[in-house]
């Protein structure tokens, strides 16, 4: 019988023997990491089959040689280094990871990399560092920092032995000797060069000695210039804070550091060229300035004479001056005294105006509006009554007029008589009456009381 241990949230599970049992998961994640520490990254080459594209942008497809086949996942972070489109039955060189896919229990590849069999070279290497980088924005311009005007101190990171610095170092000494130079030695081929440039690099940030850097080197084959096509030394020029202009090559070469640099020279004399400015061309430049300064003044001081001279000739002299002033001041008074006049003048009207607006609101002059609106009101109602009465007293007549036209009165007028019974009732029809009822009948002037002696339908 199995045996359970708990250890806070774990539980352990073993047979009566004692051996260990492992859940599905628990042995495919055991596996998983197994292969990974045992494998690690594996370089792996064969055909494409099966191959998906997922709506995420992921791909999956089978790797398969004429004897086996294995199972790969090449995620959408992971294909920025893709030079090409792939597809059923390319023959391929692929860059990954061995793995299991836990919740199936696959044995998958993870692929890191994938290249066409035969063009993974250098140069389709540097294409997909390319296009990663400048999706990255470390191309972009907004990142390049401009180049001082008149350095004060420049750093030279290239080899010790290498003639570019020679050269970069004659042209310095030619255009501007007095500007100090430091020459930060380094390997610029093999594959320790790039380390060895970071290190370089950031040591001229750390020291603070320069304010622009030149990284340079001689012309070679794509091969001898791949350290410069380094991605983490991409990233070490991106973070500097001084300015950095690369001058690797001849003029047709390019590298990945030359796109993120700050400005890029085709050559090394020529970046040793871009960050000093030629010291006969400034002398030539400031002697060209100081005629124009010479120009500048003396013409100053020509327009300041003159404009002394109309200042002369607009100087008047302080008495008449002050008549003037004493006019002015004249006029002033007057136009004082008559907008004073104007304001008492309207003043004077709108106090007449508040008091006959007061003298209306007195309780006598309101008693006498409401009084005279009263008999106003009277008259309109007597009026009124009196129009209502004779029309109602015509309207009465009209009705009294036709109401004796319809009235029984009238009809026993014409010789008619109406027939009660011993209830009261108006008579309508013999039937109701048999010999020897008492009846009354009712005549214009009179009541006659009868009995009935017979009846006849």
């Amino acid at each position: 019988m199995a045996e359970e241990k708990i250890t806070t949230n774990l539980t352990f599970r073993f047979t009566d023997e004692g051996e260990y049992i492992f859940s599905v998961t628990e042995l495919n994640t055991a596996v998983r990491d197994l292969l990974h520490r045992h494998f690690g990254t594996v370089i792996v080459q064969g055909e494409i089959s099966n191959l998906k594209q997922a709506a995420s942008g992921h791909m999956y497809f089978s790797l398969k040689d004429a004897s086996g086949t294995i199972r790969c996942a090449f995620f959408r972070g992971q294909q920025f280094s893709l030079a090409f489109n792939p597809q059923d039955a390319d023959h391929v060189t692929v860059k990954a990871k061995l793995s299991i896919y836990a919740e199936r229990g696959d044995y998958q590849l993870v692929v890191e990399q994938l290249q066409h069999q035969g063009d993974g070279d250098l140069q389709a290497q540097f294409e997909a560092l390319k296009r990663k980088l400048s999706a990255e924005g470390l191309f972009d311009i907004s990142h390049k920092k401009p180049l001082p005007r008149f350095p004060k101190h420049i750093a030279v990171v290239t080899s010790a032995t290498a003639a570019a610095l020679q050269d970069v170092l004659n042209v310095l000494k030619r255009r501007m000797p007095l500007i100090p130079v430091t020459v930060y030695a380094t390997q610029v081929q093999g594959a320790t060069a790039p380390t060895q440039i970071i290190r370089a690099l950031q040591t001229a940030e750390q020291e603070a000695l320069c304010d622009v850097i030149l990284l340079v080197r001689g012309g070679g084959s794509l091969e001898d210039l791949s350290c410069f096509n380094d991605e983490q030394l991409a990233y070490a020029v991106s973070n500097l804070t001084i300015p950095i202009v690369t001058g690797i090559g001849h003029e047709i070469d390019f590298t990945i550091v030359d796109f993120v640099a700050d400005q890029r020279a085709p050559t090394p004399s020529a970046a040793a060229e871009l960050v000093v400015p030629d010291q006969q061309e400034l002398q030539q430049l400031i002697e060209t300035l100081v005629n124009r300064l010479g120009i500048s003044i003396k013409k100053y001081l020509q327009w300041q004479q003159q404009h002394i001279l109309h200042l002369r000739q607009r100087l008047r002299h302080p008495q008449e001056t002050l008549y003037l002033k004493s006019q002015h001041c004249d006029n002033l008074i007057h136009r004082l005294d008559k907008s004073i006049h104007k304001i008492l003048e309207k003043k004077q009207l709108q106090y007449f105006y508040g008091i006959h607006r007061l003298q209306q609101l007195t309780p006598q002059a309101q008693i006498q509006n409401v009084k005279h609106t009263l008999n106003q009101q009277a008259n309109r109602l007597h009026l009124l009554v009196q129009h209502m009465l004779a029309q109602y007293r015509e309207t009465l007549a009209k009705h009294a007029s036709k109401l004796d036209g319809l009235s029984p009165l009238a009809t026993l007028e014409r010789g008619y008589a109406i027939a009660f019974d011993a209830t009261g009732k108006p008579i309508k029809s013999v039937e109701s009456l048999k010999a020897g009822d008492n009846i009354d009948i009712k005549l214009a002037e009179g009541l006659v009381h009868s009995k009935v002696i017979n009846t006849e339908k």
